[in-house]
């Protein structure tokens, strides 16, 4: 579909307006002063008493109201590749009688319209001129439009509203345009949220700019996001903003590895009470071996993904070891790699190796609730249809936006604030503490139901030819590929909506 039809012909065309406006042959409108400069600090500079005309008495008499004219001519100040507004408004002085001055600039409307495309430049004053008496924005159909050509619509907008400082005026119209495209929006977002958090700062649209930061903080450690940090692309307060939520991701996951690190099931602690040498004997030790060995073989896999910078210093920050956490089953330490790694140094009967599988699993289940909270979703994007490899729990306050704070209580974005804080181990930003129920916790704040039920199979010895030749100084676990994110070669590549984004904001810079 073609840009949006022009308003021109329907706009409001005062009759007692005092203000001419020429966009081009087809597009003049009579607009009050009063509104213009009530709606934009730069229409009170240009609408100002030294250019406006000092009609005598003849030109009253014949009802000339019109006292301001103002034309579109060439931005001189719009540097080769700048994002400066490649058209902008000048005053045109007017004599006595209401009409243009010898000299006086006549504007570049014929270069614009040519009959058969309309330029976006036309497009973009008059919808902004449009805003100023309440007019719809069109900006195109969300629905029929693809998201390109709607976004290169907005971008327009925005630039043009932006040299007229009036940006309050169309932040609206335009979010709910591009709102209207749905998972479409959403899912362009993720795959490029640096870019649209550039767009949300200058259009000040506070849905987009949530989407954005959520995406962001999730691919905090990836180039893309680094490289959009450093390069001034995004302004310093967005970066800060940005900062903080990465950092507050990486720590959540940091956090949940440490506990995982250091977790006990509940079965094996012991409360020692005078008296009762049996409760702490090694007897009583003796008969939890199997429940040990299983949490050794945990934490031994837990602290080879952490020693290999595979959990929060990670390129998807920890998002893989997560999702395999969350998984549990056979995603991690499933019984082929415990008897090629762990059975090759420490061999079992087949009865042992199928209890310490059972208490492996037991200990797989319980985990899962404190990697849970980060698999959180704060997004709008449906995982379903579109699945992404970075986490989505980064919480976003109204004191987060960094263009308005006064909604809400105020929180100031400083330097102090890029470190998160933690409590008792967890995050104090909307980060659980720990978990209460009936039948109590353990060291970490787990809670297990344990079973006394272990799978019976043959007593069997574990064949030598089955075990394969180990170094003692390796490592018992081959962790090699895991804890990688297997879509994140693909979430770096851009969609076209992604591409055309990126192209838009580096020509309206």
């Amino acid at each position: 579909m073609a840009h949006p039809e022009p308003t021109g012909h329907s706009f409001p065309d005062f009759a007692d307006g005092d203000v001419r406006i020429a966009l081009s042959g087809s597009r003049q409108y009579q607009l009050h002063s009063g509104v213009l400069k009530n709606s934009s600090s730069v229409m009170q500079e240009l609408l100002s008493e030294q250019y406006a005309a000092q009609l005598n008495h003849a030109a009253h008499k014949r009802g000339v109201l019109i006292r301001h004219k103002l034309v579109l001519v060439h931005n001189d100040d719009a540097d080769e590749g700048d994002s400066n507004l490649a058209f902008v408004f000048e005053p045109v002085p007017l004599d006595a009688h209401g009409r243009p001055a010898p000299g006086a600039p006549s504007g570049i409307g014929l270069e614009l319209e040519n009959g058969r495309r309309i330029s976006p430049a036309l497009m973009a004053y008059d919808a902004v001129l449009g805003a100023f008496y309440n007019q719809p924005i069109n900006l195109g159909d969300s629905q029929e439009d693809g998201l390109a050509e709607l976004l290169g619509n907005a971008f327009q907008a925005t630039i043009v509203a932006e040299n007229l400082n009036c940006i309050r005026i169309v932040s609206k119209p335009i979010e709910a345009t591009l709102l209207g495209a749905g998972q479409n929006l959403y899912k362009a977002i993720a795959d490029n949220p640096t870019a649209w958090l550039g767009f949300a700062s200058r259009v000040k649209s506070r849905a987009i700019f949530k989407e954005a930061i959520i995406h962001a903080a999730g691919q905090y450690n990836t180039s893309h996001v680094r490289e959009a940090m450093a390069d001034g692309s995004l302004p310093e307060e967005v970066v800060k903003v940005l900062r903080k939520k990465g950092q507050w991701v990486k720590q959540t996951v940091s956090d949940s590895s440490r506990y995982l690190a250091s977790y006990y099931p509940s079965m094996l602690l012991r409360e020692f009470k005078p008296g009762d040498k049996d409760n702490v004997s090694r007897a009583s030790y003796g008969n939890d071996i199997m429940m040990w060995i299983a949490v050794t073989i945990f934490r031994h896999w837990v602290c080879d993904l952490m020693a290999s910078d595979r959990t929060h210093h990670a390129k998807d920050c920890g998002w893989a070891f997560c999702n395999a956490i969350c998984k549990g089953g056979d995603t991690y330490l499933d019984r082929k790699m415990l008897q090629t790694s762990f059975h090759a140094r420490f061999p079992m009967t087949g009865k042992g190796m199928a209890c310490v599988e059972h208490r492996l699993s037991e200990i797989k289940e319980d985990v899962k609730q404190w990697i849970m909270p980060l698999k959180k979703s704060n997004s709008a994007l449906d995982l379903t249809q579109y699945p992404v490899a970075h986490f989505l729990h980064a919480p976003v306050f109204g004191e987060d936006y960094p263009w308005d704070d006064s909604t809400l209580e105020p929180r100031g974005i400083d330097e102090d604030d890029d470190e998160p804080t933690t409590v008792g181990g967890s995050m104090t930003e909307g980060y659980p503490e720990e978990y209460d129920d009936d039948s109590g916790q353990n060291i970490a704040g787990f809670r297990v139901d344990v079973s006394d039920e272990v799978v019976e199979e043959h007593d069997e010895d574990m064949s030598e030819a089955d075990l394969p030749r180990y170094r003692p100084e390796t490592p018992i676990f081959n962790t090699a590929g895991e804890g990688d994110a297997d879509a994140d070669d693909s979430a770096d590549e851009d969609n076209g909506d992604a591409r055309e984004l990126r192209a838009l904001s580096e020509a309206s810079k």
